[in-house]
C-alpha cells in the first residue's frame, strides 16, 4: 500500500506540472483512503478548465491508475511473490529463505494459471478493505457496523481479525466467541485471546469464560477437557460414560458398531446418530460397507448434503465443527489417524468427542491414539 501510495503520488506529480491548481488540490487530500481520494481527484479534473485535450490525457491516465489499482489479485501476486519486502516484516528463521522461495515459486504458478489460493481471499479482502478505507457499500461509500458477532473465533487469523475489527464503528461493539481446543484449522493462526482484548482496547478481565456444557453430559466433557491437555472435574448435565471399544479386526468393529447404533435406535427412534471417520474417503468407504450391515437408510454428511433428520449419518471430522447429534461414534481414534505429535490431532479429537449430547463410542481395531492418555 505505501509504495502503491508513493508510486502514485509521484506519477501525479509528473503528469501534474503543468497545473499547479490542480495538483495542490491533490496534495489536500492526502491521508485519505486511496481509492476515494483517486476518484474525487478524477471527478475534479472532469470539472476542471484544463484545456479539453491536455484534460482527456490526464483522465486516461487517471481511469488506467484506477482500474490497475482495483486488481487486488495482482497485488497478491506481487506481494506473496517479493521475498525480501516479506523477509522485512517477519520473525527471523532458518528456514523462512527456503519458505519464502517455496512460496514465490507457488506464486508465480498461480499467476501464470490465473489461480488464487482459498486462504488468499482474507488479503484480497484486507487490500479492498485498506485501499477504500472501509468495506465497500455498493453505493459508493462504505459499510459500518452497528455490531459483530464472531462465531468461531479461532479460525480467525490477524488478517481477517484486523477487517473484522475494522468494520465497526466501535470496537467495543464485538462479541467474539470461540474455543481453541476446536481449532483445526492450521493454516489460520489465531492471535490468543489476551490479544483481541488488547486490540479492542479492553482489559484482561474482560473475557467471559464458560466452564458448563449445555451440549454435552458431564463424562464426556471430562473426556473432551482430558484430551485437550486441561483435565479437570466440570459441572453439568449428567450421562452414561463414553464407550471404548478395541476390537480385534474391523469386521468385529463394524458389528460392534451396528449393534451400539441399532440398540440406541431401538430405544429412541428419533435419534441422529453420527459416524465420524478422519478422511472424506474413509467415511464414503464406511457407508458402504454399513450399508450391508443395517436395514435402514445410512446417509453421507459432506458439504451441502447435510439431513438432520433422524438416522444415521457418515461423515468427517472437519465437517461437524459447529454441529450436534444425539449420538456420535468416533471410528478409529487411532495413532495413525490421529497422531499426538501434531497439534490439530488433540483439536480434531476433542471437536468429534463434544459433538455428542448423550452417547459416545470410540471404536477402533489399532491401539487407540496417545493423544487420550497423555497430557
Amino acid at each position: 500500500m505505501k509504495k502503491q501510495s508513493q508510486s502514485l503520488n509521484e506519477e501525479i506529480e509528473g503528469v501534474f506540472k503543468p497545473w499547479p491548481g490542480q495538483l495542490k488540490t491533490w496534495k489536500k487530500t492526502e491521508g485519505t483512503a486511496l481509492l476515494p481520494r483517486l476518484k474525487d481527484f478524477i471527478h475534479d479534473v472532469k470539472g476542471s478548465s484544463l484545456p479539453k485535450f491536455n484534460k482527456d490525457k490526464c483522465l486516461e491516465f487517471l481511469e488506467r491508475k484506477s482500474f490497475d489499482l482495483e486488481d487486488y489479485v495482482q497485488d497478491v501476486y506481487n506481494l506473496l511473490s517479493d521475498s525480501e519486502h516479506l523477509k522485512a516484516h517477519l520473525l527471523p528463521n532458518p528456514k523462512l529463505v527456503s519458505h519464502l522461495d517455496y512460496l514465490k515459486r507457488l506464486t508465480d504458478k498461480n499467476r501464470e494459471k490465473n489461480n488464487l489460493d482459498y486462504f488468499d481471499m482474507s488479503l484480497v479482502l484486507r487490500l479492498i478493505h485498506l485501499k477504500n478505507g472501509g468495506l465497500p457499500d455498493g453505493t459508493g461509500g462504505v459499510m459500518t457496523l452497528d455490531h459483530l458477532v464472531v462465531d468461531e473465533a479461532q479460525d480467525f487469523g490477524p488478517v481477517e481479525f484486523a477487517i473484522m475489527t475494522s468494520a465497526v464503528s466501535d470496537k467495543r461493539q464485538m462479541t467474539i466467541v470461540g474455543d481453541v481446543a476446536q481449532k483445526i484449522l492450521q493454516a489460520r493462526k489465531f492471535i490468543g485471546w489476551n490479544k483481541v482484548v488488547e486490540n479492542l482496547g479492553m482489559e484482561e478481565d474482560s473475557i467471559i469464560r464458560l466452564e458448563v456444557s449445555f451440549r454435552c453430559t458431564v463424562p464426556i466433557m471430562n473426556l473432551a477437557h482430558k484430551v485437550a491437555g486441561d483435565p479437570k472435574k466440570v459441572e453439568g448435565r449428567a450421562g452414561s460414560d463414553p464407550e471404548w471399544k478395541k476390537s480385534d479386526d474391523r469386521e468385529s468393529m463394524l458389528e460392534h458398531l451396528v449393534e451400539w447404533s441399532n440398540r440406541l435406535v431401538t430405544v429412541d427412534p428419533n435419534k441422529l446418530i453420527a459416524i465420524i471417520c478422519r478422511y472424506p474417503k474413509q467415511a464414503m468407504e464406511l457407508k458402504e460397507e454399513l450399508e450391508e450391515y443395517l436395514s435402514g437408510e445410512v446417509r453421507l454428511g459432506h458439504r451441502d448434503q447435510f439431513s438432520f433428520e433422524p438416522g444415521i449419518m457418515v461423515t468427517n471430522i472437519h465437517q461437524v465443527k459447529g454441529l450436534e447429534f444425539d449420538s456420535v461414534v468416533l471410528v478409529e481414534p487411532d495413532e495413525e489417524n490421529y497422531p499426538i505429535r501434531r497439534e490439530e490431532s488433540r483439536n480434531m479429537i476433542y471437536v468429534g468427542i463434544t459433538r455428542t449430547q448423550d452417547d459416545l463410542l470410540l471404536t477402533t481395531v489399532k491401539p487407540f491414539s496417545r493423544v487420550f492418555f497423555y497430557n
